[in-house]
C-alpha cells in the first residue's frame, strides 16, 4: 500500500479500442472508490476511441503508440508498425519493459481478459495479489488455438472473475478436473443514467413491422453473419421483419457485402 494506505491497483489491457471489456474496464475506473484505490492502467498500445476516455485520477501509461499517432506515410508507417511489434513481442518476453515503464509495484494485478493473462501472471511483481477476469464461452471455434494456455493461466490466479453464469458453467462442464481458484460471478455494469441520456440524442425511424434490435461490436465472434443467414432464411419463409445492428468493428465490410449477397440491405441494416 502506499503511505495514504490507498490499495495499489494496477489493470494490463490490450488497447482501448470500442468494445464491451473495454467498457467494463471504463465503468470500474470511474466507480471505484478512489479514496481507497490509488489506480494505473497500463495499455500495450495507446490506441483506440476510448484510449482518452479514462478518468483523470487513473494514472495511465502505455507500451506503445497507436495507430493514431503513427505517421500517415504508408512506409514510415510500415516501419513504425515492425517497430511496436517488435517491443510488444519483446515485453511478452521479458516482463521488466513494462515494469520500467510503470516504475511502481501494486498490491494488486488485474487481467481483465484472457488477452493480458501471461501480462499479470509473469508481472515481476510476486507479492502482488494476481485477479483474472473470464468473458468468453470457452467452446468458440475461434479460441481454441488458445485453450491450452488458457486452461494452465487460470489455476495460477489468486482470485477469479466471471462476466456471466452462462461462462462459468460453460468453463465447469467442458473442463470438470480444471483447478479454479477462489472466484465468482459478476455482471458488467448497466450504466442507466447515461443511456437514459443518450436515447434523447435523436428520435429512430423504425419500419411498422417487428424489429430486433442489437448492440455490439462487429467482431465475428459475436454471430452476425449467422444471425443474417437466419434473417434471410425467415424471409424467405414469409417471416417479415426487419434488423438493426448498430456498433462498429473489423467485420463492417464483410457484414455489408453479405447483405448484397443475401439480398437483404434493406430490412438488414
Amino acid at each position: 500500500m502506499t503511505k495514504n494506505n490507498k490499495i495499489k491497483v494496477l489493470f494490463r489491457h490490450r488497447s482501448m479500442e470500442m468494445g464491451g471489456v473495454e467498457k467494463v474496464v471504463l465503468s470500474m475506473l470511474n466507480h471505484l472508490n478512489k479514496d481507497k484505490f490509488d489506480m494505473t492502467i497500463c495499455l500495450n498500445m495507446n490506441q483506440g476511441e476510448l484510449r482518452n476516455e479514462i478518468p483523470a485520477h487513473v494514472r495511465k501509461v502505455h507500451l506503445t503508440e497507436g495507430r493514431e499517432d503513427l505517421s500517415k506515410n504508408p512506409l514510415i508507417q510500415k516501419l513504425q508498425l515492425a517497430k511496436r511489434k517488435l517491443r510488444l513481442q519483446n515485453a511478452l518476453r521479458n516482463p521488466s519493459i513494462a515494469q520500467k515503464t510503470l516504475n511502481d509495484k501494486y498490491d494488486v494485478e488485474i487481467a481483465p481478459t484472457y488477452a493480458a493473462f501471461s501480462a499479470v501472471l509473469n508481472s515481476v511483481n510476486k507479492k502482488s495479489k494476481k485477479i483474472g477476469w473470464f468473458h468468453s464461452d470457452i467452446t468458440l471455434p475461434k479460441l481454441q488455438p488458445l485453450v491450452p494456455e488458457i486452461l494452465k493461466q487460470i489455476p495460477q490466479f489468486d482470485y477469479f472473475i466471471f462476466g456471466s453464469q452462462q461462462t462459468k458453467d460453460i468453463l465447469i462442464q467442458t473442463y470438470p478436473d480444471l483447478k479454479i481458484p477462489e472466484n465468482q460471478v459478476i455482471l458488467n455494469a448497466i450504466p442507466i443514467d447515461e443511456l437514459k441520456q443518450k436515447a434523447l440524442a435523436f428520435k429512430p425511424e423504425l419500419p411498422d413491422k417487428p424489429v430486433f434490435v442489437s448492440v455490439a461490436r462487429l467482431h465475428s465472434r459475436k454471430g452476425f453473419h449467422k444471425l443474417m443467414e437466419a434473417h434471410a432464411r425467415l424471409l424467405k419463409d414469409g417471416f417479415d421483419h426487419h434488423i438493426i445492428v448498430i456498433g462498429d468493428g473489423e467485420e463492417m465490410n464483410n457484414l455489408k457485402k453479405q447483405t448484397e449477397d443475401l439480398g437483404v440491405t434493406e430490412s438488414f441494416k
